[in-house]
């Protein structure tokens, strides 16, 4: 299987793919975890990327989790509108 390359730099390349690996085994994982748990609050974007272990509070705050989900959407957003260009 040819992976489609992200960047001319090999090494970068392969960086890359290998981040993208990892995040996206981490977020089945955390997904996974949150279905088997009945817990929602671990899909907050913020506690996904780690803000949540700088400040502990902000994890179980509907108001992180939908600032969380608002920052996730726009990212989305931007990423897509980028990638169209």
């Amino acid at each position: 299987m040819k992976i489609k390359k992200i960047t001319k730099n090999s090494y970068l390349d392969a960086l890359f793919k290998l981040m993208l690996f990892s995040a996206i085994i981490h977020i089945l994982i955390i997904i996974f975890y949150s279905i088997s748990n009945l817990n929602i609050a671990k899909l907050n974007f913020l506690d996904m990327i780690g803000v949540s272990l700088l400040f502990p509070f902000i994890e179980n705050y509907v108001f992180f989790i939908i600032i969380g989900t608002g920052i996730m959407v726009l990212l989305y957003i931007l990423f897509f509108l980028d990638s169209e260009n």
